[in-house]
């Protein structure tokens, strides 16, 4: 790829100062956040306001099935001592149906976790965080609680399902939107979230694990790429680096729910292509 310099080929320095404007919005970086249990734990204690919380496995880039065979890759499930389960994801960009997606993904959740034979009162309850850098209900709170309630008498119905929204965007000085400056910003350490801010400079700063997420993000472009430019031979367009490179932004877009400049300076294409890209995609829509 014109003008792409290959992880192999870059200095610590280099790694370093790439890595560095990763933040724990970012999908692949979140991730890799949470693939320490701890991490997740301490994550759920504060949005939940629980300390009890026990996380005994957390399942990143989870793949579910449909009974049709749709597959949803969940950012990451959690399983809690209690039989819990939480479904957490990041969201950067309000370009869709949130709320419907949310829906989905735990019906999903709850039908991956019903053993066959079991009677309905053994359903483990699941519950869906669903992070993001906007307001979603545009309420000027940090976190919002989505219960299901009679409307008649005005009860609340334990279903065993719960949806938790919380956004970076609306400042309000409590535990919850602390902890969201950090995913916004993540450098250095915060006391409000010690083992996450210990783990962000652990992957920004120390050679093994700097050099990991720069390799992760590469293979995430390259594959891609490769992607985009069957694609392209597929749709029998010209072949070569723009319709690949095309292809891999629309692409990365739609897999990692960002806009266009987002997408364009995590994926490192040429400045000069900028104009041209935006033009082609803003065509299509």
């Amino acid at each position: 790829m014109a003008g792409y310099k290959r992880v192999s080929e870059m200095t610590l320095e280099e790694k370093r100062e790439k890595v560095a404007g990763f933040n724990v919005m970012d999908d692949v970086f979140f991730q890799k956040m949470m693939e320490d249990k701890e991490v997740c734990e301490e994550l759920l204690r504060i949005i939940l306001e629980d300390s009890g919380v026990q996380v005994i496995e957390c399942i990143p880039q989870a793949s579910l099935k449909n009974l049709i065979g749709k597959s949803v890759i969940l950012d990451v499930l959690c399983r809690a001592r209690d039989g819990s389960y939480y479904n957490v994801e990041v969201q950067k960009s309000d370009d869709d149906d949130h709320q419907k997606r949310v829906r989905y993904n735990t019906a999903l959740v709850s039908m991956y976790t019903m053993q066959a034979g079991k009677d309905y009162k053994e359903l483990p309850e699941v519950k869906a965080v669903f992070i993001s850098k906007f307001d979603i209900f545009h309420g000027n709170h940090a976190m919002y609680h989505v219960d299901r309630v009679v409307r008649e008498t005005g009860q609340k119905v334990e279903k065993g399902q719960s949806e938790i929204y919380v956004n970076a965007k609306v400042k309000d000085r409590t535990s919850v939107s602390e902890l969201m400056e950090y995913f916004t910003d993540s450098n250095g350490r915060k006391e409000i979230c010690p083992k996450l801010s210990e783990r962000v400079m652990l992957f920004k700063t120390e050679q093994k694990e700097v050099t990991e997420m720069c390799e992760l993000m590469e293979k995430e472009r390259l594959a891609g790429w490769e992607e985009g430019r069957e694609e392209g031979r597929e749709e029998g367009r010209e072949q070569g680096w723009e319709q690949a490179e095309l292809m891999l932004l629309k692409k990365y877009m739609k897999k990692h729910r960002v806009n266009y400049d987002e997408a364009f300076d995590a994926l490192d294409i040429a400045e000069e292509r900028y104009g041209v890209y935006l033009e082609k995609i803003e065509q299509k829509e």
